[in-house]
């Protein structure tokens, strides 16, 4: 994962001499899960996400349901910077409607 070195008022400095232009820039730290679930069994994956089926269930742990931040969202493409999705409320909103 790229380490940031430096931000000026135009471009982001990463630690290996890459530099990245921007007019508007939101930077993020990485999710990195909770205390809870990294002190239980290996739920997450290494980012701190779980892994579910279509409603939202632990893809081993059937008993277990996760939702809003902790479900894992695919990128919806390949790309050389690492990145993740955007968390809006919808996984909440799905969550909120399973049965």
């Amino acid at each position: 994962m790229p380490v940031i070195k430096q931000i000026d008022k135009s471009k982001i400095i990463l630690k290996n001499g890459e530099e990245l232009p921007y007019k508007m820039a939101m930077l993020i730290p990485p999710f990195e899960g909770t205390q809870v679930m990294q002190a239980g069994p290996k739920l997450e994956d290494d980012k701190g996400f779980v892994e579910t089926d279509g409603p939202y269930k632990h893809i081993t742990y059937k008993m277990f349901i996760a939702g809003q931040a902790v479900k894992v969202v695919p990128p919806f493409q390949a790309n050389v910077t690492p990145f993740g999705m955007l968390k809006t409320g919808y996984p909440s909103d799905v969550t909120g409607k399973i049965n």
